[in-house]
């Protein structure tokens, strides 16, 4: 009788599991853009930077890891920008919030959007008390390119969002 309920909650167990994996694997279809590994278009002046989105943990979270290196101005000493972002799903199968981190003490935590067509996805960190909002883009001319643009609205204004930061990138 053990060997038989140990047969059939292993069983029952794959089943579960592969259902999960399938699901898992539909989740990250409309993120398929975004896969591989990036290069900044930015002039040398501006920083130069990379960075990477790969499927995680079992197809769980995608992880995007992130390094720009600004030069030296004559207000301001080089420096550089590491950051990483982890999107992942509060249920099973919806990868639709991400947490940021960076080498600033920076932590968002967003929700995302992806149009039908894939080619533009939006991050908003969403209303928090007396502190801004963040809206990153990701928006695709095509496979192989990619405007990433930064805003950033008051509390006070929420609806008015500005641009902070935009470059573009292109697949490596």
């Amino acid at each position: 009788m053990k060997a038989i309920f140990t047969t059939l909650f292993f069983l029952s167990t794959l089943l579960i599991t592969g259902k999960a994996q399938t699901g898992q694997k539909e989740a990250l279809k409309k993120y398929n853009l975004l896969f591989g590994d990036w290069i900044s278009d930015n002039k040398p002046e501006e920083g130069n930077g990379y960075f990477s989105f790969t499927p995680d943990l079992d197809n769980r979270v995608i992880i995007r890891k992130n390094h720009v290196s600004f030069p030296a101005t004559a207000n301001k000493a080089a420096f550089t920008h590491d950051d990483i972002l982890i999107i992942y799903a509060e249920q099973p199968g919806k990868l639709e919030n991400a947490l940021y981190t960076d080498n600033e003490d920076h932590v968002i935590h967003y929700t995302i959007t992806v149009s039908e067509d894939g080619k533009s996805i939006t991050l908003n960190s969403g209303l928090k008390s007396n502190m801004p909002l963040f809206k990153l883009l990701y928006n695709f001319t095509d496979a192989n390119h990619v405007t990433v643009t930064f805003q950033i609205a008051q509390p006070n204004a929420p609806e008015t969002f500005h641009t902070y930061l935009t470059g573009t990138a292109h697949k490596k």
